[in-house]
């Protein structure tokens, strides 16, 4: 199979896009064959059998604090602290967490197998200083654009009820207060249950959305973007 940097450099996120979206839709096609109840079904309910069917072990064990999860890919492992309670805020969803961390792992497999780096990803919950490699950044956005689009594919995502009302809005370049568009992203977050973090990175990435303000200390405020 292709991997990403087959492509070459300069790689955009449309890209990246259709290229998440096509693997998505091969491996599903094949999951469903197998277990064709899950079809239909939110993926944040299949994807611990979908990654067990892949031939993925997942191992819940303590990690450093304020490190979600680790991807060894050589040994196709993935390993989720299972003390992230610890140092997530205390109304975080942590099945949600867990999901969205276990799609962002997934996404290194799928993504970064045999590219010339590390083969051991990990993932921050404040993310920053642990990256070093000049692709680190990248390869983070990478599997987190590719993790969302597996727990919530494109298609869905805009069938939904308050995906459609951005769109609408973007569309007749119509603004939508920060408080609306905070609340419509904990609305798609619940209902394909994933984290909040996980589907608003997935809107900045689509560009329908954009960050006003993200200052440490402050409450992050979002827009429309309109174009």
């Amino acid at each position: 199979m292709m991997r990403l940097w087959d492509i070459g450099d300069g790689v955009d996120t449309k890209t990246v896009i259709a290229w998440c979206t096509r693997d998505r839709e091969d491996l599903a096609a094949d999951f469903f064959f197998a277990r064709p109840e899950f079809e239909g079904q939110p993926a944040a309910l299949w994807l611990e059998l979908f990654l067990d069917f892949c031939g993925v072990r997942i191992h819940d064990c303590r990690l450093a604090s304020g490190q979600l999860g680790l991807c060894d890919i050589k040994e196709r492992i993935i390993f989720v602290n299972s003390g992230m309670h610890e140092f997530v805020h205390h109304k975080t969803n942590l099945t949600a967490l867990r999901t969205s961390t276990l799609a962002h792992e997934l996404g290194h497999l799928r993504l970064h197998e045999g590219e010339d780096t590390d083969q051991v990803y990990v993932s921050s919950y404040r993310q920053g200083k642990m990256l070093r490699h000049p692709r680190a950044y990248q390869r983070e956005r990478e599997a987190d654009l590719y993790g969302a689009l597996f727990l919530v594919p494109l298609k869905d995502l805009k069938a939904h009820k308050s995906s459609a009302t951005m769109q609408i809005h973007r569309k007749e370049r119509k603004s939508l207060s920060n408080a609306t568009i905070w609340k419509m992203i904990y609305r798609i977050a619940g209902d394909f249950r994933v984290s909040p973090t996980l589907i608003r990175r997935c809107l900045l990435e689509l560009g329908w959305i954009e960050s006003v303000n993200h200052k440490a200390g402050y409450k992050e405020t979002l827009r429309l973007k309109l174009g």
